[in-house]
């Protein structure tokens, strides 16, 4: 599958072309400081299930990096900013990403996962969010992001704001 990720600032942009990644606590966004992109709920599961509300949040540090199915929509652009690369093919990207992780220095729990995004967040669910579940867990109000989303569970919880994952992009795969 071919993702995009955008950007607002250009230097963001080519270290990311250059293979530099950067996956952020998942927590930061939780800060009204974000903006249009703060959501309080980040990283907590809410369900709706037999009469009752539940919520779920993993209590590990949880590292993302968010992507989108859609380059060219104006919500995206306004968003996110209107610098973009393209990631070619998601499942090599993780493969590299995966790769790469097995060396860093900062430890994570398994390996990076990924998946689209679910905006379903304190609506009926047929079955309870559990705690990875909740990761993937977006309001509807965010319906617009068509997110796919990268993320690692650290080991230990640190005051580390962001971590970079370098990949070879000698193949283009990012462009």
């Amino acid at each position: 599958m071919k993702l995009f990720r955008h950007f607002m600032q250009e230097d963001h942009l080519k270290d990311f072309l250059n293979g530099k990644i950067r996956f952020s606590k998942i927590s930061l966004y939780k800060q009204p400081s974000y903006g249009s992109r703060s959501d309080w709920q980040e990283g907590i599961g809410i369900s709706s299930h037999d009469g009752y509300e539940k919520k779920t949040e993993l209590h590990n540090d949880v590292f993302i990096l968010s992507t989108t199915t859609e380059c060219e929509s104006s919500y995206c652009k306004e968003q996110f900013g209107n610098y973009y690369a393209t990631i070619n093919d998601s499942e090599t990207f993780l493969i590299k990403l995966n790769t790469a992780i097995e060396q860093h220095p900062f430890r994570f729990f398994g390996k990076i996962q990924s998946k689209l995004v679910q905006y379903t967040k304190g609506e009926r669910q047929p079955e309870e969010v559990n705690a990875i579940s909740s990761i993937y867990q977006k309001g509807i109000e965010y319906t617009q992001e068509k997110e796919y989303r990268y993320f690692a569970i650290a080991k230990e919880n640190s005051c580390t704001k962001h971590v970079h994952i370098e990949i070879n992009n000698s193949d283009r795969l990012i462009s």
